[in-house]
């Protein structure tokens, strides 16, 4: 079993790093953590979620969240009615990327 005794604040480097791992493995933590030797599952998990709680915490004190979670709402919604009456018009829309690994590039912070 392998000992992780890093304690120490995460740096922007593996802040970075941490993001990059997420665009390639998405959500599977255990692949990312063995990019971090001094770091743990857990640890690189509950930082993220962290991160996370953090830049949702931001865009909703600026207002933006909302705006795109009702904007994807309205995407999807004319999606489906167009579906269902099947003739052409506005399809494949792109929605706003609300994963968690886009939240920082939202900000800015990539």
């Amino acid at each position: 079993m392998t000992s992780y005794s890093q304690k120490s604040r995460w740096t922007v480097e593996e802040d970075e790093r941490l993001m990059s791992l997420l665009k390639q493995y998405s959500n599977n933590f255990r692949e990312i953590a063995k990019y971090f030797s001094e770091r743990s599952y857990n640890q690189v998990r509950s930082h993220y979620y962290n991160l996370l709680n953090k830049h949702e915490k931001a865009l909703k004190q600026q207002n933006i969240l909302p705006n795109v979670l009702a904007q994807n709402a309205l995407i999807n919604q004319i999606n489906q009615s167009e579906k269902k009456i099947n003739r052409p018009g506005i399809k494949n829309i792109k929605l706003i990327d609300e994963s968690p690994a886009s939240v920082p590039s939202m900000l800015g912070t990539q």
